[in-house]
C-alpha cells in the first residue's frame, strides 16, 4: 500500500478541518429546509378524474390550518341532575379559561341573532331566502312580533317593524349551527347515557404553541377543580397531542439506544476516538441525504425523512465493518473494504427501483437513502485513511478462493419455493390498509372527540359530497337542485342536516326568480293592513313604511356573485364560503357537508345517481394505500433483481457471466430465506402487517446483504474472523431497532419489528447457507 504523504497529525487535523465545515453547514442550511408533511405525496398518481379529485381534495383538507377551529368542551359534574349547579360551573370554567393568554373569546350560549346583522347583507335578505308575503304568513309574523313587543324583548323596534317576518333572523339562523345544539336556561346543553353536560366552545389564539398552553391551562384547572369531568377535543388538540407521545417517545428511545450502541462499541473496538467516529459517516450522510432532497423537490416530506434516517441506519454498520477488520488486523481489513464497497453500491442500486413509481414521496426517500449510503461509505473510506493502522502481521499466504457447491439447478428451485412461499404476501386480507388504525393518538381520545361532535352537531370531518362545475353559477344551481333529495334522505333519517354554499349564496337564476316575485307596495300594504288587524295588534300604514321600502329597494339591487357576496358578509360566512368551495384549474368544486350520517352506503348509492363524489376520507386512504402496497411489493421484486444484476457484473469480472451467476445469486438467496421467514413469523404472531413493514424491508435487504457477502468471504477464505463485524453489527441493530418495540407509536413498531426478526432471520440463514 502507497504510503500517504500527510502525516497522521496532519490528517487528523484535515479530520476535524471536515468535521467542523459540516457542522458549519447544517447550522447554515438545516433552518433553510423547507419541511412539508402530505400524506398524499406517498399515493400512486390518480387514474381516473374521479380518483384526481378525491386527491386533491384530501390535500386541500389535510393542508388546512388545524388552529382555526375551535375546541370543543364538556364539563360534567358528579351529580349530573343539578343543572343549576352544572350551569354555574360552566360559567365558571368559562372565566377561568377566558383569562389565559392562549384563549380569543369562549362562547357557551347561543349567539344573539340580532346581534349577528350585517349591513351589506342585510338588504339582501328577501334574494338569499325564500319570503312568503302572503295573508296568513304576515299575520303569523305580526301576532309573533306583538307578542315579543308587548313582552318588552324586542330591543330596536324600527328593525323589527322593517322585517316582521322575521326573513333576516331565517336566513341567519340556518347557518349559525350552534343553534341546533340543545339550549338549557339559555346555555348550550348535552344530556346521554352518562348524563347531562355544559358544552363550550373555546376559540385559540393564531400561536403555533397555543395548543400546548391551553392544554397546560385545562390540566391546572381540572388540578383546582378535581370535582370537574372536563372533556376537551379539537383538530389542533388533537394533533398537539399526537406530536408530544411521537416527540417524547422518540427522545426517550433515541437516548436509550445510543447510550446501549455507545456501551457495545466500546466493549468491542476498546477505542474511544473510534467509537465517536463511528457516527460521523452517519450524521454527515443525514446531512448531505436532506440538502440532496431539498434541491432537487424544493422541500422535504416529513415522512419521507424519518423513513430515510431509518433506511439509511444501513450506514452505521459501515464503520462497525471496517473498524472491526481493522482491529483484527491488516489481511482481514484489506479483505472487508471491498465487500463493505460493494454491498453499498449495490444497495444503492436498488433504490434506484423507486424511481420507475411516479410518487413523489418514495422518490424523495430514493434520493435521500442513495445520497445517504454512498456519503456515508466514502466518509468511512476518509476515517479509515485517517485512522492508524494496526500492528497486525498479514495471515501466511491466501486462501484459494473457491465457490460455493450450490447447484444452478439447487438455485432455481430454491428459489422458486421462496417464491412460491411469498404469494400470500401479495392477498389483500394479510394487510392493514388503515392508516387511522396507525394513529399514535390513543383510542379513548378519538372515541371522546367523536361524542363531542355529535353534542356539538359538527358534520362529519371525513365524510361529504363534491359537486363540480365549469364555474361557481353552475355549481349553485346543481347544489339547488339536488336540494329535495337531500331533505328526503334527512326525512329518512339517513343524515341529520347539511351545509353546502347554496344555503349561504343563492344562484343569480334563484335570486332573479325572488327578485321577480316580490309584491308591489300597492299589494303588500293592503296586505299588510287587513293582517295586522286580524292579528289584533295596533300597527298602522306608517309602521309599516320602512317594511315596504326594503322590499322595493330588494327590487333594483344588482344580483350578488360570489366576490359581492365576500366583500358584504361577516367573517364567520366568509370562512363557512371559502371551505366550502374549492378553484381548480378548471373550475370549481363544492363540498356538501353532512350531519351524523346514519347509512352510510345508502348515502353514497343516492350520491352516485346524481352523479356526485362521495368522499370518505378514511376509505380513499385505505384505498389508495392499499395500491401503493401493491407497488411496494413489485419494487421490492426488482430491488432484489437489480442488486442481482449488479452482483453478477460484479462477479462477471473475476469469472465468466455463466460461471458469476452461481455466486451472485447465492448472495441474495440468504436475503430473499430471511424476508420469506421475517413475514411467516410476522403472521404466525397474529401481527397484521402494512405499508411500513415493506418500507422497513428495503432497509433489511440492504443489511442483510451485508451479512451475506461476509458468510460468503468467510466461506471461501477459510477465515471465520470475518464474521466478528457482522455480530458486533447485528447486536447493534438490535439493540437499536430493538427500542422501537417498546413505542406506542405503531408506524414505529412495525419498522422495529422487521429489523429484529429479520436481522436475526438473515443472519441465521447466511450461516446455514454458506455453512460457516
Amino acid at each position: 500500500m502507497m504510503a500517504s504523504p500527510f502525516s497522521a497529525k496532519a490528517r487528523y487535523v484535515l479530520l476535524v478541518l471536515m468535521i467542523l465545515l459540516f457542522a458549519w453547514l447544517a447550522a447554515w442550511s438545516l433552518p433553510k429546509i423547507t419541511l412539508q408533511n402530505h400524506l398524499t405525496a406517498f399515493f400512486p398518481a390518480p387514474q381516473t378524474t374521479e380518483q384526481a379529485l378525491l386527491q386533491s381534495t384530501l390535500k386541500e383538507a389535510l393542508s388546512q390550518d388545524q388552529r382555526q377551529q375551535p375546541v370543543m368542551l364538556a364539563l360534567r359534574l358528579p351529580n349530573p341532575t343539578d343543572t343549576a349547579a352544572l350551569l354555574q360551573a360552566g360559567n365558571q370554567l368559562k372565566a377561568l379559561l377566558q383569562a389565559d393568554t392562549s384563549v380569543a373569546r369562549v362562547e357557551n350560549q347561543p349567539p344573539s341573532l340580532l346581534a349577528a346583522q350585517t349591513a351589506g347583507l342585510l338588504h339582501y335578505r328577501y334574494l338569499l331566502a325564500s319570503a312568503d308575503f302572503s295573508e296568513a304568513a304576515l299575520q303569523a309574523g305580526l301576532q309573533t312580533l306583538w307578542q315579543a313587543w308587548q313582552l318588552g324583548i324586542v330591543p330596536d323596534k324600527t328593525q323589527a317593524l322593517a322585517d316582521p317576518t322575521q326573513q333576516w333572523l331565517r336566513y341567519i339562523g340556518q347557518m349559525q349551527q350552534q343553534t341546533q345544539i340543545a339550549v338549557r336556561d339559555g346555555y348550550w346543553f348535552a344530556e346521554d347515557t352518562q348524563g347531562a353536560a355544559a358544552l363550550l366552545l373555546v376559540h385559540l389564539q393564531a400561536d403555533e404553541q397555543a395548543a400546548a398552553h391551553f392544554w397546560a391551562a385545562l390540566q391546572t384547572i381540572q388540578a383546582q377543580q378535581p370535582q370537574w369531568r372536563i372533556q376537551a377535543s379539537s383538530p389542533a388538540l388533537i394533533a398537539w397531542q399526537a406530536r408530544q407521545t411521537i416527540q417524547s417517545s422518540i427522545q426517550q428511545l433515541s437516548v436509550l439506544a445510543m447510550l446501549t450502541v455507545l456501551l457495545f462499541l466500546g466493549w468491542r473496538l476498546r477505542k474511544p476516538l473510534w467509537v465517536a467516529l463511528s457516527f460521523v459517516p452517519l450524521a454527515i450522510g443525514s446531512l448531505l441525504a436532506v440538502l440532496a432532497v431539498q434541491w432537487l423537490f424544493g422541500f422535504v416530506e416529513a415522512l419521507a425523512l424519518a423513513l430515510g434516517v431509518v433506511l439509511i441506519g444501513v450506514a452505521v454498520d459501515y464503520p462497525i465493518h471496517a473498524f472491526s477488520a481493522r482491529r483484527d488486523g491488516q489481511a482481514v481489513e484489506k479483505r472487508a473494504w471491498p465487500l463493505i464497497r460493494l454491498g453499498a453500491l449495490t444497495t444503492a442500486a436498488g433504490f434506484v427501483t423507486l424511481f420507475v413509481l411516479e410518487i413523489d414521496g418514495l422518490r424523495q426517500m430514493a434520493v435521500f437513502a442513495i445520497t445517504g449510503i454512498l456519503s456515508a461509505m466514502w466518509l468511512t473510506r476518509a476515517l479509515l485513511w485517517v485512522l492508524p493502522s494496526t500492528t497486525a502481521t498479514e495471515m501466511a499466504g491466501q486462501p484459494a478462493q473457491t465457490t460455493p457447491q450450490v447447484g444452478s439447478y439447487g438455485h432455481w428451485l430454491l428459489l422458486a419455493g421462496l417464491l412460491l412461499a411469498a404469494w400470500p404476501l401479495s392477498q389483500k386480507w394479510l394487510w392493514q390498509d388503515d392508516l387511522a388504525s396507525l394513529s399514535p393518538v390513543p383510542q379513548g381520545l378519538l372515541q371522546q372527540d367523536g361524542e363531542l361532535r355529535r353534542h356539538f352537531q359538527q358534520a362529519e370531518a371525513g365524510q361529504f359530497l363534491l359537486v363540480s362545475a365549469p364555474d361557481v353559477e353552475t355549481l349553485l344551481q346543481r347544489q339547488e337542485a339536488l336540494l329535495p333529495g337531500l331533505l328526503s334522505l334527512q326525512q329518512q333519517g339517513q343524515i341529520a342536516g347539511k351545509t353546502m354554499l347554496a344555503d349561504l349564496l343563492p344562484s343569480q337564476a334563484l335570486q332573479h326568480e325572488r327578485q321577480y316575485a316580490l309584491p308591489a307596495a300597492a299589494d303588500l300594504q293592503p296586505a299588510l293592513l287587513a293582517a295586522a288587524q286580524q292579528a289584533g295588534t295596533p300597527f298602522q300604514a306608517k309602521h309599516f313604511a320602512g317594511f315596504i321600502a326594503e322590499v322595493e329597494q330588494s327590487k333594483n339591487l344588482p344580483l350578488l356573485d360570489l366576490k359581492g357576496f365576500e366583500s358584504q358578509a361577516a367573517g364567520w360566512q366568509r370562512a363557512l364560503a371559502d371551505h366550502l368551495l374549492t378553484q381548480q384549474k378548471d373550475g370549481v368544486v363544492g363540498k356538501i357537508l353532512l350531519r351524523q350520517v346514519a347509512d352510510k352506503d345508502s348515502v353514497r348509492t343516492w350520491a352516485h345517481a346524481q352523479g356526485l363524489v362521495w368522499f370518505d376520507q378514511r376509505e380513499f386512504v385505505a384505498q389508495s394505500v392499499g395500491a401503493l402496497r401493491t407497488q411496494l411489493l413489485q419494487v421490492l421484486a426488482a430491488f432484489l433483481v437489480v442488486m442481482l444484476l449488479v452482483l453478477w457484473a460484479v462477479k462477471a469480472q473475476s469469472l465468466s457471466w455463466k460461471r458469476a451467476f452461481t455466486p451472485a445469486c447465492s448472495l441474495l438467496m440468504p436475503v430473499v430465506l430471511g424476508l420469506v421467514f421475517t413475514y411467516a413469523i410476522l403472521l404466525a404472531l397474529g401481527q397484521v402487517l402494512t405499508v411500513f413493514h415493506l418500507l422497513a424491508s428495503l432497509l433489511l435487504i440492504g443489511i442483510g446483504l451485508d451479512y451475506s457477502l461476509f458468510a460468503q468471504s468467510a466461506r471461501n477464505d477459510k477465515q471465520p474472523e470475518y464474521l466478528r463485524s457482522v455480530h458486533a453489527a447485528l447486536l447493534t441493530t438490535l439493540l437499536s431497532f430493538g427500542f422501537l418495540l417498546l413505542t406506542p407509536i405503531p408506524i414505529l413498531v412495525a419498522i422495529g419489528q422487521v429489523m429484529v426478526v429479520g436481522v436475526l432471520a438473515i443472519y441465521v440463514s447466511a450461516r446455514l447457507f454458506f455453512k460457516v
